[in-house]
């Protein structure tokens, strides 16, 4: 699979005699996934820091040294895998479960790496 939003410059189509026909029951949104940012949480971010997950955030309190904000997300797992670069910059506060999960996936990279 490619990542369109890496192509630079004017893209040109190319048809051929021998060029691939989509099959009639093929569906994009079947194959990629639905990827609406329908899930949402509340993480508190260290002020100065996680500055791509602010980008996409909405600021709903700042006190001290943290920032509240809410982001919405597709993949929970994505959002995991980006908590846990940020590591104590970034607290979970809701849900629940994605905090758990999160903890669950420190617990893990302690196993491997201890």
């Amino acid at each position: 699979m490619f990542r369109l939003d890496r192509i630079v410059g004017e893209v040109t189509l190319i048809e051929r005699e021998e060029a691939f026909t989509v099959p009639m029951e093929f569906d994009v949104k079947t194959l990629l996934g639905t990827n609406s940012y329908s899930n949402e949480a509340l993480l508190r971010l260290r002020k100065g820091k996680a500055h791509s997950l602010r980008e996409s955030a909405t600021l709903v309190s700042s006190d001290g040294e943290w920032d509240l904000v809410k982001i919405k997300y597709a993949d929970e797992q994505q959002i995991i895998r980006q908590s846990l670069w940020y590591g104590s910059d970034l607290l979970i506060v809701e849900p629940l479960e994605l905090r758990d999960r999160l903890i669950t996936a420190l617990q893990k990279m302690v196993e491997i790496h201890a």
